[in-house]
């Protein structure tokens, strides 16, 4: 196995972008796209709740993806952004955080910890109860049925969809040390893509995940030896990383 090299399994421009920052701290990255985005089939169940936005108090986003989706659809409406009042922003964590930024965007809450589950635990009421939901068209609904389970009114639309790109074994995968994994999503596309002999040998890498619900689904497709750090951002994996490979310049 290359000590060096580290499997990455996001989408092509999620790879590149990492790829870039692991290179800097001496890494050898190979990109598996094993995820793309692209727009919903139908606006109409998305437009129709970005047309009365204001009626909102919360407006909330998941993923740094879905900013980039509403940001490039609310221009297309002639929405006014940033805008004055409600609804307030909440995200799940600092990168999406800092997709709103670029925006010209701010976040009003960011939860504890960086899950959704925390999100709907701690998104506070004091500042209304209304709440339209952009998610990916994979998302569970256990975020919003928390929120309803709190009492706030929930209004939900898949504002990006993910799909399953076609995948191709790059040399040297077999032979990598580390491999990353930011979603389940990703988990489930490098395992449903990969002829049964190079997921095998891809097993023993150390699977470095952003946040448990990765970890556990890494760990329900077969990889045992896995890590997830207790910040569960991407910022934090590189850390691991440049710590367990003795990378950092």
């Amino acid at each position: 196995m290359n000590s060096k090299t580290v499997v990455l399994t996001r989408s092509k421009e999620g790879n590149a972008e990492l790829s870039s920052r692991l290179k800097g701290i001496g890494l050898s990255p190979v990109a598996v796209d094993t995820i793309a985005f692209s727009p919903p089939s139908d606006w109409s169940r998305v437009d129709a709740p970005l047309r009365r936005i204001g009626s909102y108090d919360w407006l909330l986003f998941t993923s740094a993806t879905g900013v980039r989706f509403f940001v490039q659809r609310a221009t297309r409406l002639g929405l006014r952004l940033p805008w004055a009042g409600k609804p307030a922003i909440a995200v799940v964590g600092p990168k999406t955080s800092s997709a709103l930024a670029a925006a010209g965007l701010v976040a009003k809450f960011v939860p504890s910890s960086y899950r959704t589950s925390t999100l709907a635990d701690e998104l506070p009421s004091d500042a209304g109860r209304s709440v339209l939901l952009l998610h990916a068209d994979i998302a569970d609904g256990s975020l919003a049925s928390r929120l309803e389970e709190r009492g706030f009114t929930v209004d939900a639309a898949a504002i990006y969809s993910t799909t399953p790109p076609g995948i191709r074994t790059p040399p040297g995968i077999t032979d990598a040390s580390f491999i990353v994994f930011a979603s389940p999503s990703a988990v489930r596309g490098l395992c449903a893509a990969l002829p049964r002999e190079d997921l095998r040998k891809l097993r023993r890498a150390r699977a470095l995940c952003v946040g448990p619900v990765t970890e556990a689904a890494a760990k329900e497709h077969g990889f045992e030896n896995t890590l997830t750090p207790s910040i569960y951002t991407l910022d934090a994996v590189i850390e691991e990383l440049a710590k367990l490979s003795g990378g950092g310049g």
